[in-house]
């Protein structure tokens, strides 16, 4: 497996906004940007510790520019890019996964798929589709690209599993292994 790695440029992992834009805000005052940061820190350690490099856009609470992610992707040569992200909404009782792709690119099309299944299956939650999407971050990037809206940190039950650990953990985990299976790592498919 570490050696397949190696035929692979690294991982990037977008933690979504970050410095002043601070994402969406959950009823009880969680902040996207805190949680986007604390799930690629911890897609970036499973992929590592399964032999695939992993570099994060943003190390802390820093802004980025789309253009300053995407031109890091093609700096290190990345594999696949994906962006971390938590959706809102003003209707309520909107919950869920949900995950775009670069228009026009099928290969950034089975990246959302393969993440998205994983996701729904592992955290149990309500699959809201794959869409093509027109987010900068997906539109300039130079590799196949993926954008996760991992729950709606507006619905006050989807913010509370966002506060847990064990759930962030669960949903990191499973977007890494979808990570690793789009790459084609045998063992991702079968565990």
């Amino acid at each position: 497996m570490i050696l397949e790695a190696k035929k692979h440029g690294p991982v990037l992992v977008d933690p979504g906004h970050g410095g002043p834009d601070a994402g969406a805000r959950g009823p009880r005052g969680l902040l996207e940007k805190d949680v986007n940061l604390l799930v690629a820190r911890e897609i970036a350690a499973h992929l590592d510790a399964t032999g695939w490099p992993a570099l994060l856009t943003r190390e802390g609470d820093e802004e980025r520019s789309a253009v300053q992610r995407t031109e890091m992707a093609a700096s290190v040569g990345a594999s696949v890019l994906v962006s971390i992200h938590v959706n809102a909404s003003i209707r309520p009782g909107m919950r869920g996964t949900e995950a775009y792709h670069r228009a026009g690119c099928p290969e950034s099309a089975r990246l959302a798929d393969v993440i998205l299944k994983r996701v729904t299956a592992a955290c149990g939650l309500p699959n809201r589709g794959r869409k093509a999407g027109t987010f900068a971050v997906l539109r300039r990037s130079p590799v196949p690209a993926a954008l996760i809206e991992l729950v709606f940190i507006s619905d006050p039950d989807e913010e509370a599993m966002l506060g847990r650990e064990e759930f962030r953990k669960a949903a990191a985990a499973a977007v890494a292994e979808g990570i690793r299976e789009y790459l084609g790592d045998e063992s991702a498919r079968t565990g």
